[in-house]
C-alpha cells in the first residue's frame, strides 16, 4: 500500500492535470506508464514463480524419502505463501494505480492519445487483477493440499530426544506411539530431576546406561512431567497395551518397568485390594529379575514399591516425531537461505 504513495505522491506534488495547465500532462502520462510497466512486470514475475511451484508440486510423488518429501512441502509452503503475499500487495498497489488513472481521466487537458494510453493501463490492470485473483485460490487450495500430504507421510521410525532418549515407533495408525529404547538412565533421571528442582539444564550429553532403579511409579512420574517440560512434549509412563506392542516387538528391557495400569489379574485379587483400600500397579519383568520363579511377566506391586531392578521406559505420541521432524527440516531450509 505504501509503494504508490511514496513514488506517486513526489511527482503530482504541484502537477498540472489537477489545475487544468497542460505542460506537464505528458509528463504525468509517461510516469502513470512507468508505474504500469513496472506492476506488468511484477505480475510476469509472480507468474513465473507460480507456474514453477505448481510443476514442483507435481512431482512431489517422485521424491524419494520421507523426510525429502516433507522437507519438499515446507519448501514449496513456505514460496506459495510468500508467492500470495507478493500478489496482494500488488494487488493493493493497483487498486492505488487505478484510482490515480480514473483520477488523471477527469483531466479534461489530455489529447486523446493519452487519454487512449491511460483506459489502455486501466484495462490490462483489471485483467492483471483477475488473473492474480485466480492464483490467489489456486495458491490457497494447494496450500491445503500440501497439508493433507504432509499429514499423510509416514511418521519418522525414531528419533533421539534432547536429553538423549532413543525413540521407536511401535503400533499402527491411529494405536501408534513412541517407546523409549531402553529404560531411563542414572544420568538422564539425574539431570531431569535437577532441572524440574530448579531449571538447571543438563551441561553435557547424557549417558544412557546404567538404568535408574529405586524408583517407586509416582517418582516415575514425576520424572515424566519434568521430561515434558524440557521437552516440550508430552511424555508418560507406558500402559499395558503399549508393552505388549514392545514385546510384540521383542523390545524387551533388561530390568523390570513400571506400568501406569492398575493391577487386577482377577476379581478376587480386586476385591482385597479396594477391601484394604490399597491399589497396585502393573510391573512388567520379561526376563523376571525381579522374581525368578514366577510365571508371568507382569506382576503387581504398590506404588511405594522401589527395587534396584526396577524402573522405568517413557513414551510420547506420534505427533511428537512428527512435530520434531518439522522442526529439524525448517532449520535446514533456514541453513539453506
Amino acid at each position: 500500500m505504501r509503494f504508490l504513495f511514496y513514488v506517486i505522491i513526489p511527482f503530482l506534488a504541484g502537477s498540472s492535470f489537477l489545475s487544468g495547465q497542460t505542460g506537464s500532462d505528458a509528463s504525468n502520462v509517461a510516469k502513470v506508464a512507468d508505474l504500469f510497466k513496472y506492476e506488468q512486470e511484477a505480475h510476469k514475475s509472480n507468474a513465473r514463480e507460480y507456474e514453477k511451484n505448481l510443476a514442483g508440486m507435481s512431482s512431489l510423488r517422485q521424491i524419494p524419502g520421507d523426510d525429502a518429501q516433507a522437507k519438499e512441502c515446507l519448501r514449496l509452503g513456505k514460496n506459495f505463501r510468500l508467492l500470495d503475499s507478493s500478489i496482494q500487495n500488488g494487488r493493493a498497489r493497483q487498486v492505488e494505480l487505478i484510482g490515480l488513472i480514473n483520477l488523471m481521466g477527469e483531466n479534461r487537458s489530455l489529447l486523446p492519445q493519452e487519454v487512449t494510453y491511460i483506459n489502455h493501463y486501466r484495462q490490462k490492470l483489471k485483467e492483471i487483477g483477475t488473473e492474480q485473483e485466480t492464483m490467489q485460490e489456486v495458491l490457497k487450495s494447494k496450500l491445503r493440499e500440501l497439508q493433507k500430504y504432509l499429514a499423510s507421510i509416514p511418521p519418522p521410525r525414531s528419533f533421539v530426544s534432547t536429553c538423549g532418549l532413543k525413540m521407536l515407533l511401535l503400533g499402527r495408525s491411529d494405536q501408534a506411539f513412541y517407546i523409549s529404547e531402553m529404560p531411563v538412565s542414572e544420568a538422564v533421571y539425574q539431570a531431569l530431576s535437577a532441572f524440574r528442582q530448579d531449571g538447571q539444564q543438563p551441561c553435557a550429553a547424557l549417558e544412557q546406561t546404567p538404568p535408574q532403579g529405586n524408583v517407586s511409579i509416582d517418582q516415575a512420574e514425576e520424572f515424566c512431567q519434568g521430561l515434558s517440560r524440557f521437552e516440550g512434549f508430552p511424555y508418560s509412563l507406558p500402559e499395558r497395551k503399549e508393552l505388549a506392542w514392545a514385546e510384540r516387538q521383542k523390545l524387551v528391557p533388561d530390568i523390570a518397568v513400571w506400568c501406569r495400569s492398575k493391577w487386577s489379574p482377577d476379581w478376587e485379587e480386586l476385591e482385597a485390594q479396594k477391601r484394604f483400600g490399597i491399589s497396585l500397579y502393573t510391573v512388567w519383568d520379561p526376563r523376571r529379575v525381579l522374581n525368578a520363579s514366577q510365571e508371568s511377566g507382569l506382576s503387581g506391586e504398590l506404588k511405594n514399591a522401589a527395587y534396584p531392578q526396577l524402573g522405568f521406559l517413557v513414551i510420547t505420541p506420534v505427533r511428537t516425531g512428527r512435530q520434531l521432524r518439522l522442526q529439524r527440516l525448517q532449520a535446514e531450509l533456514l541453513d539453506m537461505n
